[in-house]
């Protein structure tokens, strides 16, 4: 579950992107991913709400596509996918 909205960023703007994530078991990676033409993947960090969450600032606007990754200890993965328009 996301809290968002990531309709309208202002370009320059620091966001926080945050997950809640809930396993039967041990999670071993939870990851934060822009696709596209240049892909990065960054680890998400557990705050004191429980939550993960990853914070990052867009230099350029246009709507970018996002995913998180979440793995857990015996090696099962969601992804989550989803997208932000960041504005002028």
């Amino acid at each position: 579950q996301f809290t968002r909205p990531y309709n309208s960023v202002p370009v320059g703007q620091l966001i926080t992107f945050n997950a809640t994530i809930t396993d039967n078991g041990e999670l071993s990676t939870v990851q934060f991913g822009i696709t596209g033409p240049s892909s990065q993947t960054w680890d998400m960090a557990m705050g004191e709400d429980g939550r993960y969450g990853f914070s990052y600032t867009f230099t350029t606007t246009g709507t970018y596509n996002f995913v998180v990754t979440a793995v857990d200890e015996a090696g099962n993965s969601q992804t989550y996918s989803s997208s932000v328009n960041v504005v002028a």
